[in-house]
């Protein structure tokens, strides 16, 4: 999507159009808060009431949530969805493309890979597990032990007894099967503190 494509998508989907600006290459609701040296790819977008820390850095196409906060020196990577009320903290990194529900809490420094999908509410105080898989990445998705593939989103003791036949459901390969419950049962471990 062209940046006047972007513009032209929010001038038909806002009715409040009038209560946002446009800032250079980017758009901010005008209750929204921006601190100074903060840098911001085109048609990123923080939403009313956001509140932008310090020297923090954008990727095109990022898109803030309304009253959420990103701390002073955070990178959102180019078209990541951060949600409502969600709170980013210092220094934290969110990859490209990756997405973190509404009201969620990552913490500071945490980092959350690219692609990555984080659930609304979840909290994250310590970079969530993440492994790239050979076709999907793999990511802790809340505190509830859910664990996110794809587009699937189950518990990790379903995942451990149901993977094969979500795998083959999905077209994956035996291989890519086999794969991905290896990864499945390190993460167990991982999650019951059998590894660190």
């Amino acid at each position: 999507m062209s940046f006047h494509e972007l513009a032209d998508w929010l001038s038909q989907n806002f009715t409040d159009i009038e209560d946002w600006q446009l800032c250079g290459s980017y758009f901010k609701h005008k209750t929204a808060m921006v601190w100074d040296r903060f840098t911001v790819g085109d048609g990123a977008r923080f939403g009313a009431y956001a509140t932008i820390g310090y020297g923090a850095r954008f990727g095109a196409y990022a898109t803030i949530g309304d009253n959420a906060m990103i701390g002073a020196g955070a990178m959102i990577g180019a078209g990541a969805m951060i949600g409502d009320s969600a709170m980013i903290g210092y220094g934290a990194t969110i990859g490209d493309n990756a997405w973190v529900g509404d009201g969620a809490r990552v913490g500071a420094f945490v980092m959350v890979g690219a692609f990555a999908r984080i659930g609304a509410n979840a909290i994250f105080k310590k970079s969530p597990i993440q492994i790239i898989g050979s076709r999907h990445l793999i990511c802790e998705y809340d505190n509830n032990g859910n664990i996110v593939i794809g587009c699937e989103i189950h518990l990790i003791d379903y995942w451990l007894i149901n993977y094969r036949k979500i795998g083959r459901k999905n077209g994956y390969s035996i291989e890519d099967i086999d794969e991905y419950g290896k990864h499945l049962k390190y993460i167990a471990k991982v999650m019951k503190g059998e590894i660190a």
